[in-house]
């Protein structure tokens, strides 16, 4: 079940990312933090060599 809970938000996150940060840079890195009634998600991107933090994102359920 876990599998697919985080699988679900995975794609979720990344479908975000797409939409609203598309062609901001050449490289996104996504983490996510996921413990019992506590999801965030942090989106970093890389523009000419430098990674920047972009936005922190509460998880979806």
């Amino acid at each position: 079940m876990f599998e697919n809970e985080l699988s679900k938000l995975q794609t979720q996150l990344v479908q975000a990312g797409v939409n609203e940060f598309d062609d901001l840079a050449t490289r996104y890195y996504f983490f996510g933090t996921l413990i019992p009634n506590f999801q965030e998600f942090d989106i970093f991107f890389e523009k000419n060599g430098v990674i920047y933090h972009k936005e922190t994102l509460p998880g979806w359920n």
